[in-house]
């Protein structure tokens, strides 16, 4: 049992890492390249509400993500009632 839930802590870990640090590595990226087309004052502002905005996208493509794994846990359920339901 340790060594099964070792394996899906380090495949979260995996995933987070990969999917979520990238994310908010482009949004970083973005956001620096975004604001050096600006001169002067006007960046330090637009750096801020490119960071604002990019965050809130982030935010946002994370709930996607949520609520796609709810449902696919939903489909899951409903496909192991169905299957007992039918075996008996």
């Amino acid at each position: 049992m340790g060594l099964y839930m070792s394996l899906c802590v380090s495949r979260w870990w995996n995933i987070r890492n990969d999917c979520i640090g990238g994310l908010w590595a482009a949004i970083a990226d973005l956001t620096f390249y975004l604001s050096s087309y600006l001169p002067g004052r006007r960046r330090k502002i637009s750096r801020k509400l490119h960071l604002n905005l990019l965050l809130l996208l982030f935010l946002l493509l994370l709930l996607l993500l949520l609520l796609l794994l709810l449902l696919l846990l939903l489909l899951i359920i409903i496909i192991i009632m169905i299957i007992v339901i039918n075996h008996f």
